[in-house]
């Protein structure tokens, strides 16, 4: 299915389950090019990298849960002029919460991409695993010095 270099439109489309007028659209008004080849002039195909299909893949699942394509643009400008980031959605982890997306960044805080676009997000997100290990740890703890 892939090509010596990349994924073609077809396979994509096949792959990610997004239209071939879609990724044409993308293309053209510039909110996500293949980055292996561009489809300009006639017979040329876009290809895709793996990077391409994953972003691709996050963008479809951003759409599910009802982010506008308005809202992606906001999102994955922000994430490559603020952040830096060359592959936008593929190096970054996203929380959507309500009508806002969020970035977590490289020192897990939490900024708010849309509503407060570089704002600071109080959250607390408790890691259930660890806590369960902590308090088995402390109670085999407590068992041995009883």
């Amino acid at each position: 299915m892939k090509t010596v270099n990349g994924y073609k439109t077809q396979e994509v489309t096949n792959i990610i389950g997004l239209t071939q007028r879609q990724l044409d659209y993308w293309d053209r008004t510039g909110f996500f090019r293949p980055s292996i080849a561009a489809g300009s002039g006639r017979g040329r195909s876009r290809v895709y990298s793996f990077s391409d299909l994953v972003q691709l893949k996050i963008i479809s699942n951003l759409r599910s849960v009802g982010v506008t394509l308005h809202s992606l643009r906001m999102i994955v400008k922000y994430l490559h002029n603020i952040e830096g980031l060359e592959a936008p959605l593929y190096e970054s982890r996203l929380v959507v919460s309500g009508n806002d997306v969020i970035i977590v960044n490289n020192n897990d805080e939490l900024m708010s991409v849309l509503k407060l676009p570089g704002q600071g997000v109080l959250c607390f997100v408790l890691d259930v695993n660890k806590i369960v290990e902590e308090l088995k740890s402390e109670i085999e703890e407590k068992q041995h010095i009883a």
